[in-house]
This record gives C-alpha cells, sequence and structure tokens, in this order.
C-alpha cells in the first residue's frame, strides 16, 4: 500500500515489432492476468477486447508508416475467463519497435 492507503499504480512495458509482442514485463503479465510467456510471440491484439482491436491495428499501422497518430490513450484488456481491465497506454516508437 503506498502512504495514502492506496495498492501502488500497476505499470508495465511491451515491445511490439512487426505487429508480434516480443518483449513483455512481469507488470504487463500482471495487468492482463497472464503469464510473461503467454504474451511473447503473439499479436499485441489478441490482448485487446474484440471490438478495439480494428481501431488499434489500424493506429499501430498508421504509427509504422510514419503517420502522426496519438500516444496516449485507454484500451481494455479482454482478460481470461471474460473479464476487462481498462488501461491508459503511452505509446513510443523506436526503429521498427512500439514500446
Amino acid at each position: 500500500m503506498t502512504s495514502a492507503g492506496r495498492p501502488p499504480e500497476q505499470a508495465g512495458t511491451i515491445i511490439v515489432r512487426a505487429g508480434i509482442v516480443v518483449y513483455a514485463s512481469e507488470g504487463v503479465a500482471a495487468l492482463a492476468g497472464r503469464g510473461v510467456g503467454e504474451i511473447v510471440g503473439r499479436p499485441f491484439s489478441e490482448f485487446v477486447v474484440p471490438e478495439q482491436r480494428a481501431t488499434l491495428r489500424d493506429r499501430y499501422e498508421r504509427r509504422m508508416r510514419g503517420e502522426p497518430v496519438a500516444q496516449d490513450y485507454e484500451v481494455a484488456l479482454a482478460l481470461p475467463g471474460g473479464g476487462r481491465r481498462l488501461l491508459e497506454i503511452h505509446a513510443e516508437q523506436d526503429g521498427g519497435d512500439v514500446l
């Protein structure tokens, strides 16, 4: 718990290359309700609720073409068992990778 009595803020990092997760931190795994090994090697859009997948893939493709897209936005993760978790995302491009 933090000094204000709230649980600590959860955060994590993923690296996406060619649409595939090539790195996922333990924080991301905890937020997604999965193990790191269940995330790495899979398309990033698999972890988003179905109704947001096309939008997220479009944003990723536009970013990779060099078009201006928002760096900060909200996305809902699809959790195992059918739940959802709303996250605030900050995306940055580093060459062919998106962090």
